[in-house]
């Protein structure tokens, strides 16, 4: 070179090449064809992304052709994972314009290293892989002007950050034309292949500077900050090992993003999936920094199946409300699907979502019926997942359907373990439907009770709370329940031997203690205010009981076969009466009355007492066939008494015996009463 050109700022490769050319043209190399230099040492320093190779066995070739000026340089360098790896580069500089064409075939270079030296690959900079493949481009005075590529990338993953948990991938396929009026570059093929993902596509991206503004025209000292990408895709499939249950497959789908580099982020505009009629959508945005990845993305289906959605949620994802979903939503449709998902550094990832769902089998506990038909929808909200049904039965062994709309399952914190579960039931079914949920397991209450889940006729609606941890084998013990309810007309001929309890409508409750059923109604033809308890637990033993206050008439008298004497009761008051049912005997009744606005007398005493005098009456019996009056005590003004009555088989007064009688001061001893048939007076 000539002195006065020493120290010539070389600009660019056509600058570096004009100098070559002027140091052709010098008399004293003017013939000169070619220099060659094998084993050469090159220390290269990027002052724009501040990082020096050194590479060695480079291989140089410089040719002074007619037209133009041939340079060929093949290097030797570290590639990705420390790997050998070799790059090629060929430059024609034409004589007689100040631009050249470039030529590099590279071989497992790390993808860093060709982004940092190739701006409109500047993407592959979050790579971490090795990169085989052929450039092609066009340089000028004011930057590149053309470019193809074709690359192959080794196995490697996404890592924008060192903190970034990588995203490994096995092979992936680039080639790409770049348009310099257009700021664009062509992805004709963009292929990913692993056992982990698999995906076919086409696309576009667009140069963007850092505020977003396109840039266009040749690629000079401009240096792209972001990528508008469109993407179709024509085959995708999704199977990370460990993340779902088998591989989620898509044929057809479309990607609109904007990827930043400095700091990481990826605005995704739209992703649309779409396989078997079924639309996947996504938008949000991930970003990768210095603590990790953060991601806040948005996810909609518009139809699937619970089996498909099931292969749509990662197993890691909030495990425990995806285990109870995988075991008790059975089968059915979704629709209507949104999720939000977000991901902070440090943090467990959240997911929030929500779907409809119809003709799908839902089971709350794992030992009773599933929930068939079943319309509604889910929520999960923050750490509570709810679940509300607007249709939906369940079909117990016996009693008929049960209506459950409008109940609602929820796990209020899913991160708790046991994750514990609430399930709020609104039900209409028979009350022996009712009663055959709860004699199912883990509850047998009934059974236990040795009492059948038929106890009468009538329409129950019932609220119902049921809390329990959800936990593989559920024991009675672990479950808190309380029902409250109505019943409404109810009847039953199991209750009381012979007679029928009937209610128009009854009040229901029950908890682990036992089942009460209240109200207005009748035993036979006797008004009453009945309440029926039947315990629950070890110690019921077939225990159960009918209390409440009772009509005191002389029908009374005649409805449970007392066996008193005609005449003996008169008027219309009121009994406090029990009724006890032990399983496998006869029921037991007791009956205490304070005799207010009843007119009493004993034949052939002459002892009487006028209707507002009060007194006491108690009456024990077994209601047998025929009923047995074991003690009748009788205490009022002007008399005192006490025995028993014995009933004929037909029903008729045998005998009352009354061992102890005190009638005023002239009496006192025992009274026999015996009965002699209908229609005839006794004998006293």
């Amino acid at each position: 070179l000539g002195a006065g050109q020493i120290g010539t700022e070389i600009d660019g490769i056509p600058a570096l090449f004009d100098l070559v050319d002027a140091a052709f043209a010098l008399p004293a190399l003017s013939r000169l064809q070619s220099v060659e230099a094998d084993a050469l040492a090159l220390s290269l320093r990027d002052d724009r992304s501040r990082r020096t190779w050194e590479v060695g066995d480079g291989r140089l070739r410089l040719e002074n052709r007619a037209r133009d000026i041939r340079a060929e340089l093949g290097i030797s360098l570290v590639g990705a994972s420390g790997l050998p790896a070799q790059a090629v580069l060929t430059i024609v500089s034409d004589k007689t314009a100040t631009e050249a064409r470039i030529t590099a075939t590279v071989d497992q270079v790390a993808a860093i290293d060709i982004a940092d030296q190739a701006p409109l690959l500047a993407a592959l900079r979050v790579l971490d892989a090795p990169i085989s493949g052929r450039f092609a481009a066009t340089v000028g005075d004011e930057g590149i002007t053309a470019l193809d590529a074709s690359l192959t990338l080794g196995a490697g993953a996404l890592r924008p950050t060192q903190a970034a948990q990588p995203v490994p991938f096995d092979r992936a396929t680039i080639e790409m034309v770049y348009d310099p009026d257009r700021g664009r570059m062509k992805l004709t093929t963009l292929n990913v292949d692993s056992p982990s993902l698999r995906i076919k596509a086409t696309g576009q991206a667009y140069l963007q500077t850092a505020d977003g503004q396109y840039l266009t025209g040749p690629l000079g000292s401009r240096l792209p900050q972001s990528f508008l990408m469109q993407v179709h895709v024509s085959e995708a499939m999704v199977d990370p090992a460990g993340l779902f249950e088998k591989p989620v497959r898509f044929s057809e789908g479309a990607i609109d993003l904007r990827l930043e580099l400095d700091p990481f982020r990826i605005d995704i505009g739209q992703i649309a999936l779409v396989e078997s009629g079924h639309r996947l959508s996504a938008k949000g945005a991930v970003g990768a920094g210095d603590d990790g990845w953060n991601a806040a993305v948005d996810i909609a289906l518009d139809e699937i199946s619970t089996d498909n959605l099931l292969q749509l949620w990662p197993v890691t994802l909030v495990p425990l409300t995806r285990k109870w979903l995988e075991s008790n939503v059975l089968q059915g449709t979704l629709s209507d699907v949104r999720a939000a998902l977000r991901v902070a550094p440090g943090k467990p990832a959240r997911l929030q979502m929500g779907y409809d769902f119809r003709d799908t089998e839902v089971r709350f506990i794992r030992t009773l019926p599933p929930i068939i038909r079943a319309n509604g929808y889910a929520t999960i909200e923050g750490q509570t997942y709810t679940m509300v049904l607007s249709k939906g039965v369940v079909s117990p062994p016996v009693g008929g359907n049960i209506d459950m709309t409008g109940s609602v399952f929820s796990v209020l914190d899913i991160t708790r373990k046991p994750a514990q579960a609430e399930v709020r039931l609104k039900t209409r079914s028979t009350l022996t439907a009712a009663l055959s949920i709860l004699d199912e397991p883990p509850f047998r209450f009934l059974t236990k009770a040795n009492r059948p889940v038929e106890i009468g006729e009538g329409v129950a609606t019932l609220d119902a709370v049921l809390r329990f941890p959800l936990i593989p084998r559920i024991m009675p013990g672990d479950v808190s329940f309380a029902v409250s309810g109505r019943v409404a007309g109810f009847s039953s001929d199991l209750l009381v031997r012979d007679k029928v309890v009937a209610a128009p409508d009854l009040s229901v409750s029950a908890d682990p203690k036992g089942l009460r059923i209240a109200g207005q109604g009748r035993v036979g033809q006797v008004p009453f205010d009945v309440t029926f308890w039947q315990p629950f637990g070890p110690d019921a033993a077939g225990k159960a009981r009918i209390e409440g206050v009772a009509e005191l008439s002389p029908l009374t008298v005649q409805e449970f076969n007392l066996g008193l004497p005609a005449g003996m009761i008169d008027g219309t008051g009121q009994a406090q009466v029990t009724i006890e049912l032990p399983k496998g005997a006869p029921p037991r009744l007791a009956l205490v009355s304070d005799l207010n606005r009843i007119a009493m007398a004993i034949p052939g005493t002459g002892w009487s007492k006028p209707a507002d005098v009060q007194g006491r009456l108690q009456v024990d019996a077994v209601l047998a066939q025929p009923p047995v009056v074991e003690n009748l005590t009788l205490t009022a003004p002007g008399i005192s008494a006490k025995g028993n009555v014995t009933l004929r088989r037909d029903g008729g007064l045998k005998s009352a015996n009354f061992a102890q009688v005190a009638i005023g001061d002239w009496f006192a001893g025992g009274v026999t009463i015996t009965g002699r048939g209908d229609g005839k007076p006794v004998a006293v």
